[in-house]
C-alpha cells in the first residue's frame, strides 16, 4: 500500500489493520470505507450521500455469475451504515431501465421499478441516487457533500471554478433533480471526458470513484483537499470573508456559561411538537460567519444545496443579544426571538377551530341527514356513552370483497403509477399512503384510495420531496414560508367567508346509505 498522504482539512481514518481483518470482503471494505468517511462532518453532512460497490455473485435463479451493485438504500447515514442498510441490485437489469425510461416526465415510476432489480430479498429500499451509481462502471463509488465542494459547486461560476480547481481531470454536470436522468448524464459526461477521477454536481455534490475500496477513499480525501486547498488560498488573496469581522467575541468560558443559559429556553422551543436534543459548537469556523458583517445579509438566503437544507432546514435564526443582555429574563428573549406571540396564536386558533361548530356544518349536516337518513350519536369521544352492543368481528377477507363490491357502485376506475398520497389536514397534520391502491371517477371529482396510511407532520414529511427541488423552487420555497405568518390570518377569513364547510362523517354506514339512494 502506497505512503500515507497528509491531509489539512479533512481527517485519514483508514486503519491497514482493520480493512486488512476484513480480507476480501468487498462489501464489508465498502462499508468500512463509508463509517470512516460518515465519521468527519467536513465530508459529508449526516444522513447525506451515498456510497456503494459492485461485486459479482452467483445467481440463485440461473447458477451463473452476475454483476450485483451494493449501495447505500433509502434514508439512514453513512457514518453509521450497516449491510442491513444497504441494497443489492442486479447491474444489468438496472441498466437495462434505459431501455424503458420515459424522460424526466417518468421519474416516480421509475423508483419503482428498482425493485424488480433487487439481488438481495434483505435489501433496504433503494434511493433516488441508486441509478447514479449503477449507470457508472466503477466498482467502488462516493457520493458526498463536502463542505468545500458545495462552496464550488453552488458558486454562481461553478463550471469554470472546478476547471481552475482540477483541469481536466474532474467533470461537471449543472444541477438536476436526482433521479434516472441524472444517471444517464453522469454516464454521459464519463463518456465526454474519459479518465477523470470524479464529477462535481452542481448546486449538489461530489462523485469520486476507484477500483478499490482503499482507491476510492483516498480519491475522495485528495479531491475535497484540493477543493480545500484551493478555498483557503482565495481567502487568503481576499484578506478576509463574510465582510469582515463586526463583534468580538466573549471569552470561552463566558461564551459557555451564557449557551448554557440559554439552551434551555431555546431547546424547549424547538421541542414544541417533538423533543430535540440541543448541540452547541463555537468553533472559529462558526464564529468567523456569526460575527461577520455580512451575518445579517447572508442567514436569510438559507441553505446552498439542497442536501444540508434537509437538515437545517430553510434557514438559520439569528438571535442578536448584547454582551450584558440578561439571560435570565426568558420574556424578553422570547419577544427577541418573536416566538411567544406566534406560538401562542397557532395554539388559540387550533383550539377555537376544534370547539366551534358554525352554522354552515350543522346546516351540512341537516343536509346529510336528509339524504342518508339519520346515522344517529355519536360513537365514541367524550360524552357519549358506552357502546353495549356486541360487535362480531368478520375476517379480513369477506370485508375486503364487501368493500370493493359497494366501491363499484361509485363507478371508479384504476389510477395506475400512484406512488404517494398525501393528505392534508387543518390541524398541520397529514396522512400519507405508501404505493396506495388509487380509483377515480374524474367527471364526478371521486376518488378512493385504498392502503396503509401513516400520519406524519409537515416538518417530518419535508425532508422526502425537498431533494426533488432545485435552487429555483428552494428560493420561492423561501418565499412562501416568509409570507405564510402573514397570511394566514387572511386565508382563514376568506375560507371562512367562500368555502363550505363540509363535516367528518362519524361512523356512516355506507352499504345502508347506498340502499336509501
Amino acid at each position: 500500500m502506497e505512503n500515507v498522504k497528509t491531509f489539512k482539512y479533512v481527517d485519514y481514518l483508514w486503519d491497514e489493520n482493520k480493512a486488512a481483518s476484513l480480507g476480501n470482503d468487498q462489501v464489508a471494505l465498502f462499508l468500512y470505507r463509508s463509517n470512516i468517511l460518515g465519521a468527519d462532518l467536513r465530508i459529508t453532512n449526516y444522513g447525506g450521500g451515498n456510497t456503494s460497490c459492485k461485486t459479482i455473485e452467483k445467481d440463485p435463479l440461473t447458477n451463473e455469475e452476475v454483476e450485483v451493485m451494493w449501495v447505500k438504500g433509502s434514508g439512514g447515514d453513512i457514518g453509521t451504515l450497516t449491510r442491513k442498510g444497504i441494497a443489492g441490485l442486479y447491474t444489468e437489469r438496472l441498466r437495462n431501465l434505459k431501455n424503458v425510461y420515459g424522460g424526466l416526465a417518468d421519474e416516480d415510476r421509475m423508483v419503482g421499478l428498482f425493485d424488480h432489480c433487487i439481488f438481495d430479498l434483505d435489501s433496504k429500499a433503494p434511493s433516488i441516487d441508486t441509478p447514479l451509481h449503477g449507470l457508472l462502471p466503477f466498482k467502488h463509488i462516493d457520493h458526498l457533500h463536502p463542505d468545500a465542494l458545495i462552496a464550488v459547486a453552488a458558486a454562481k461560476d461553478s463550471e469554470k471554478i472546478t476547471k481552475e480547481i482540477w483541469g481536466d481531470t474532474m467533470g461537471w454536470v449543472p444541477w438536476q433533480r436526482p433521479g434516472f436522468d441524472l444517471g444517464l448524464q453522469l454516464e454521459k459526461c464519463l463518456a465526454d471526458n474519459p479518465g477523470i477521477r470524479g464529477i462535481v454536481l452542481g448546486s449538489h455534490g461530489l462523485f469520486t470513484w476507484g477500483d478499490t475500496s482503499y482507491e476510492c477513499y483516498m480519491n475522495s480525501l485528495e479531491v475535497i483537499e484540493t477543493a480545500s486547498e484551493y478555498i483557503a488560498k482565495k481567502i487568503e488573496e481576499n484578506g478576509q470573508v463574510f465582510g469582515g469581522q463586526k463583534v468580538e467575541s466573549l471569552p470561552a468560558d463566558e461564551r459557555k456559561n451564557k449557551a448554557a443559559q440559554l439552551m434551555p429556553l431555546l431547546r424547549g422551543l424547538a421541542s414544541s411538537e417533538n423533543r430535540m436534543v440541543g448541540h452547541f459548537t463555537d468553533s472559529d469556523v462558526v464564529l468567523e460567519y456569526i460575527n461577520s458583517n455580512d451575518l445579517e445579509r447572508l442567514a436569510p438566503l438559507g441553505t446552498s444545496c439542497p442536501d444540508h437544507f434537509l437538515r437545517t432546514k430553510i434557514q438559520p435564526l439569528v438571535l442578536t443579544l448584547e454582551k450584558n443582555e440578561d439571560l435570565t429574563d426568558s420574556k424578553a428573549i422570547l419577544e427577541k426571538l418573536n416566538i411567544n406571540h406566534k406560538a401562542n396564536h397557532f395554539k388559540r386558533s387550533r383550539m377555537q377551530a376544534a370547539n366551534s361548530i358554525t352554522d354552515k356544518v350543522k346546516e351540512a349536516r341537516e343536509r346529510l341527514a336528509k339524504k342518508f337518513g339519520d346515522v344517529g350519536a355519536q360513537l365514541g369521544g367524550k360524552g357519549t356513552e358506552r357502546r353495549k352492543k356486541k360487535t362480531t368481528h368478520k375476517t379480513q377477507i369477506n370485508d375486503d370483497k364487501k368493500l370493493k363490491a359497494m366501491i363499484k357502485k361509485f363507478n371508479v376506475h384504476p389510477l395506475p403509477e400512484i406512488s404517494e398520497v398525501n393528505m392534508f389536514r387543518d390541524d398541520n397534520t397529514v396522512l400519507q399512503f405508501r404505493e396506495p391502491e388509487v380509483l377515480a371517477s374524474l367527471p364526478s371529482n371521486t376518488f378512493v384510495v385504498i392502503g396503509k396510511s401513516e400520519e406524519k407532520t409537515i416538518k417530518e414529511l419535508l425532508p422526502e420531496i425537498i431533494t426533488h427541488l432545485g435552487p429555483k423552487q428552494l428560493g420561492a420555497l423561501r418565499d412562501l414560508t416568509k409570507g405564510m405568518g402573514k397570511k394566514t390570518d387572511e386565508i382563514k377569513e376568506e375560507n371562512e367567508e367562500d368555502d363550505e364547510e363540509i363535516p367528518k362523517l362519524v361512523n356512516q354506514n355506507f352499504e345502508k346509505a347506498e340502499e336509501t339512494k
